[in-house]
């Protein structure tokens, strides 16, 4: 289920290139399209970190899957950002805003106990650092967190500046650390939810 109808629309052409039988619907994570129990599989990546109430999308995957159905959630914990090199308060205002611009920024850490709390059992959870490759600077996210903290006037367009020729070089030198993690749990509905 996607809300986004260009989304669908690259989704449901990928799925057609690929020979798959996927069937893409819209839908919203607060109010599944689906009947009690209807669902043996649920998957859903990188969502819940836009929600403002993750627990009612979690009830309403329990209530989706039959009993014996399985959920996977992954999302991020933006509180696991790292972005290095650069001035401590420069990027704490950086990694700072990616945390006041999601809906949910410690999604990933919430995972198992919103599906616990949900009346499913959580057979498995993980995590791993998305690390960005030294030698790169994501710059569309850096810039994008850059423009909203200058404009917010958190840091100066100086400071900023001077944030991107730091990162600048130390790709150039292959010494750049870019990193969030990601949570994954694997969760089941029991036979009496």
């Amino acid at each position: 289920m996607e809300p986004n109808p260009g989304l669908r629309s690259v989704a449901e052409r990928r799925a057609a290139e690929a020979g798959s039988t996927a069937r893409f619907t819209d839908g919203d994570a607060l109010a599944l399209p689906l009947g009690d129990a209807e669902a043996d599989v649920v998957w859903c990546e990188r969502v819940f970190q836009h929600l403002a109430e993750p627990e009612r999308a979690a009830a309403e995957i329990a209530r989706v899957l039959r009993p014996g159905g399985r959920v996977a959630l992954l999302d991020t914990d933006w509180a696991t950002s790292i972005l290095h090199p650069g001035e401590p308060e420069v990027v704490a205002a950086l990694t700072g805003g990616a945390l006041s611009s999601a809906a949910n920024p410690y999604a990933g850490r919430k995972l198992a106990g919103q599906l616990a709390g949900a009346g499913l059992e959580i057979d498995d959870l993980g995590s791993q650092a998305l690390i960005q490759g030294p030698g790169e600077v994501n710059w569309p996210l850096v810039r994008m967190l850059g423009e909203t903290a200058v404009r917010r006037e958190v840091i100066t367009a100086q400071q900023r500046d001077q944030l991107y020729a730091d990162l600048t070089a130390a790709a150039e030198r292959g010494a750049v650390h870019m990193s969030v993690t990601m949570f994954g749990v694997i969760a089941h509905r029991p036979a009496a939810v």
